[in-house]
């Protein structure tokens, strides 16, 4: 589970990296295109699959 959230966590900083350099560089570039295919990584299945909660709340006797 820590591990998938780390997984997760590094993608999303990766991605925000990305756009950083983009909105750096990518702008006020002449041809955005190239740029966005340079930084474009190859997309791997994010293996994040939050697994569903069974919460059941027990219901308490009122008398």
């Amino acid at each position: 589970m820590a591990n998938l959230d780390q997984g997760y966590i590094e993608v999303v900083q990766l991605v925000r990296y990305k756009f950083l350099v983009f909105r750096e560089q990518g702008c006020s570039a002449a041809s955005p295109v190239p740029l966005l295919h340079r930084l474009s990584v190859p997309p791997h299945p994010t293996p994040y699959t939050p697994h569903p909660t069974p919460h059941t709340p027990h219901p308490t006797p009122h008398t």
